[in-house]
């Protein structure tokens, strides 16, 4: 369910009404579902390490330049910072190496020392890495994401007209420092991060993207496909949960119980179907080794 598709389905439980659009969504009640459902979405993203919070990002070094800005927002996995190197055998595949952390005290130190980075340490939204690069390097960062929302442009399904072809409804809708997941007439996606906007056309908000990489994505302003850029509230009717689809209608009871707080009746109902819907959910775990783990719930929970 995208934003608009969970008020309707919280406020239709809670009145026994329709809501018909986003813009009959009117009345300070109707107002308060919305943010309660932003209120449940972020308890629920951080109650656990759901494994789909975990993300994974590039970029690239430039020999000389020993700090980075860290190209996530988010927490880096343990081992988490990976430096590819090409197999020079006959297979071809990448390996990766990972970096090990150092301590504050060890990496602050400067030196001239240039070659294969093989530590790093993370500061003030940098990263730090030794030996200095002597070479472009592509480092892979391994990270669970602080967002739990998901903003979908102005989707449609026309093709792309070139390999190197992103439309997006307006540049307005991006920033630097935004994750892109661009399709490129593939089913595979491309994940970029912006580290520029430029705009050649004030009318129609045409221009191009640079990703980190220096990858360029020509834009214009008529049509968008398969673009998405994660944020930490759901505010447009096309917003989406970044939890899986089983997790929407439980957004739903917690909503619902939350509002009927003063009503024990209504409010036991909503609470029993939202603890019985997460309960059933078995949660993929990179800890466990019997295929996941159970969320058991009191009743209490998540009741302010």
């Amino acid at each position: 369910m995208n934003y608009f598709e969970l008020v309707q389905n919280t406020w239709t439980r809670k009145a026994g009404e329709v809501l018909a659009n986003w813009a009959s969504i009117q009345t300070d009640d109707q107002a308060k579902v919305k943010l309660e459902l932003n209120d449940c979405l972020r308890d629920l993203w951080l109650s656990y390490d759901y494994i789909f919070k975990d993300r994974t990002i590039t970029f690239t070094t430039v020999a000389g330049q020993q700090d980075y800005d860290i190209p996530f927002d988010g927490k880096l996995k343990e081992n988490g910072l990976l430096l590819q190197l090409p197999n020079l055998t006959s297979v071809p595949e990448i390996i990766n190496v990972p970096l090990k952390y150092c301590s504050f005290q060890d990496e602050f130190l400067r030196d001239n020392e240039q070659g294969q980075p093989r530590k790093f340490i993370m500061f003030d939204q940098k990263i730090r890495l030794h030996p200095i690069p002597d070479i472009s390097y592509t480092m892979t960062c391994l990270y669970e994401t602080h967002k739990w929302a998901v903003s979908i442009t102005n989707v449609n399904q026309d093709s792309l007209t070139g390999h190197n072809q992103l439309y997006v409804a307006s540049t307005q809708e991006f920033n630097v420092g935004d994750v892109v997941y661009v399709a490129r007439n593939t089913s595979n996606e491309e994940t970029g991060v912006i580290s520029a906007i430029t705009v050649t056309n004030q009318a129609t908000t045409a221009g191009y993207f640079t990703l980190a990489g220096n990858l360029t994505f020509t834009h214009t302003s008529a049509k968008a496909e398969a673009v998405q850029k994660e944020k930490q509230d759901l505010t447009y009717q096309n917003d989406q949960p970044n939890f899986p689809s089983e997790y929407h209608n439980i957004l739903c009871y917690m909503a619902l119980t939350r509002m009927f707080y003063n009503d024990p009746a209504r409010c036991m109902i909503y609470q029993n179907a939202y603890c019985e819907a997460l309960s059933n959910i078995v949660i993929d775990s990179e800890n466990s080794q019997d295929g996941g783990q159970r969320i058991r719930l009191a009743k209490s929970d998540w009741i302010r």
